[in-house]
């Protein structure tokens, strides 16, 4: 899962999310990933929350199974797309278990639309059956703060400021209900440029103050290191 907030505008997509991924049997540090995914052919990223394979998948559909033009064209097909992609991950193994079949996923889409000669965006959800719903303009958290309120947001410090709070509230809670916030801030800025293209920018911005900590969780779980003292440490210190 995710820490995702944005700030999406008619004339910039501005989005923010961490790097770290849990594994599933005991939710402690499995890797460091990207969870923006960006079609430049397309001036769109997709990115997700919740089952964070889904995303990867319909990036990957999209990127290579997808005749389409812009953003405003791929919603026309991604309802079904997703359909599919969500019950074919549900035949898999891993997601046979009870747990498993409570996991939720939202995926969104942000790019630049020919036709509105703006940035748009839509949001499909798991209990929503991946219905599109266009999102509104302005700036959003997930996961909301404990408040249920956003901060007063104004630019780059103020987004890393929020992600140091969703951090410290998910830290907080027990680790088995923790969704994993950690690794580095990655950003992503889409712009639309004089040349009338759609340029991408995406780099990391920070790193949380535990990245080496969960580097040596990381490690400790490859099955060739687990029965090493320092791995079992590791595991044993991680609360």
């Amino acid at each position: 899962m995710t820490a995702l907030n944005w700030e999406l505008a008619p004339e910039h997509v501005l989005i923010l999310s961490d790097s770290l991924a849990l594994s599933g049997d005991d939710h402690r540090p499995a890797f460091m990933t990207t969870k923006v995914f960006p079609l430049s052919h397309l001036g769109l990223c997709i990115a997700g929350t919740g089952v964070q394979p889904l995303a990867e998948r319909f990036w990957a559909h999209a990127n290579s199974k997808c005749i389409v033009s812009d953003v405003a064209h791929l919603d026309e097909y991604a309802t079904d797309i997703l359909r599919d992609l969500w019950l074919q991950l549900h035949s898999e193994p891993d997601y046979q278990t009870e747990e498993a079949r409570r996991f939720t996923s939202t995926v969104y889409v942000y790019g630049w639309s020919a036709v509105d000669e703006a940035f748009i965006g839509f949001a499909y959800r798991s209990a929503n059956d991946f219905v599109s719903e266009p999102m509104s303009y302005g700036i959003a958290a997930k996961p909301a703060p404990n408040s249920g309120e956003l901060p007063q947001m104004s630019g780059l410090k103020d987004f890393a400021e929020l992600m140091l709070l969703q951090k410290q509230e998910d830290r907080e809670r027990p680790r088995m209900e923790r969704i994993g916030i950690g690794g580095e801030i990655l950003m992503t800025l889409m712009v639309r440029e004089e040349t009338g293209f759609t340029a991408i920018k995406q780099q990391p911005i920070f790193k949380f103050d535990d990245y080496d900590e969960d580097w040596e969780l990381i490690l400790a779980k490859l099955p060739e290191n687990q029965d090493h003292p320092l791995s079992i440490a590791a595991l044993a210190r991680d609360p």
